[in-house]
């Protein structure tokens, strides 16, 4: 009996033991990532790509009717996430970062901005205390040639002229979740990247045209209404998944930014079908 109870206690202690090493770990990585709030970005040449989480402040306007004057004496608070994720929002959120160049200036940095449902997205690049901001207004409720690039997501040009420190400032509202996903890109790796996603993207929506017309071959020859139920299942979900992803609204209805009218039909059309 008491070779039992010195063996379970002995599992006890080994099992206790693995769980504190593994919280320790945990609480030693987490306050590595918390030394980054609030700390600014620093560019070099050797990195070109920077997650921008950590060091991401957030404010939220409740009244919708702050300016960028009225919002830079503001109190933000200090994000603690790689991804944070605000859910559903009536306010208007306000998101800064400090950002400083040390990478030659003939480098070429961009702000990527990748949650295609956010309804409007207000960049400010600060220019000095003088100077004010550049400003861009642009959004999922705003004609797609309101961007500054041609892409499925919202990408700002950060122009460096010297290796200052900046304040970059972001307005966003959204009828759907708000995830903050911001990354810092080098020009020629962000598109580096975006070849492989753009490739797999292809490869997803060929699969599902070659789909809606295999069916429908087969609802003509064979008369059978399952496959054209099937056929308006799979057309709605492609109208859903290219509202989802942006590119119906920077290749089709590029001037017809209400993008919820054909998501809704598409989703319409999945369920009737």
């Amino acid at each position: 009996m008491n070779k039992i109870f010195i063996k379970r206690l002995l599992i006890l202690i080994i099992v206790s033991f693995c769980l504190l090493i593994s919280a320790s770990k945990i609480y030693a990585q987490n306050n590595q990532n918390l030394k980054h709030i609030n700390n600014p970005i620093i560019l070099t040449d050797e990195k070109t790509k920077y997650p921008l989480g950590l060091h991401l402040e957030i404010f939220e306007d409740q009244t919708r009717e702050l300016t960028i004057e009225d919002v830079v004496n503001q109190e933000f608070t200090p994000s603690d996430k790689n991804i944070p994720n605000l859910g559903i929002k009536t306010s208007a959120i306000w998101v800064r970062f400090r950002v400083k160049n040390q990478a030659s200036l003939t480098q070429k940095w961009i702000l990527s901005f990748n949650d295609t449902r956010t309804g409007t997205v207000d960049f400010y690049f600060s220019q000095g205390d003088e100077k004010g901001f550049k400003t861009i207004k642009t959004g999922r409720f705003l004609p797609f040639n309101t961007r500054e690039f041609n892409h499925r997501f919202f990408i700002f040009s950060l122009p460096f002229t010297d290796n200052n420190e900046k304040t970059v400032y972001l307005r966003l509202t959204s009828k759907a979740g708000l995830a903050i996903s911001l990354n810092i890109y080098s020009l020629e790796t962000f598109f580096q990247e975006d070849q492989h996603q753009l490739l797999f993207l292809g490869v997803g929506y060929g699969i599902i045209v070659i789909m809606i017309g295999y069916n429908l071959f087969l609802f003509i020859s064979l008369k059978d209404k399952s496959y054209l139920h099937f056929v308006l299942f799979t057309t709605g979900y492609l109208c859903f998944k290219l509202c989802r992803e942006e590119i119906g609204h920077q290749l089709f209805w590029y001037d017809f930014p209400s993008y919820f009218e054909i998501q809704s039909l598409g989703v319409l059309s999945m369920y009737f079908s």
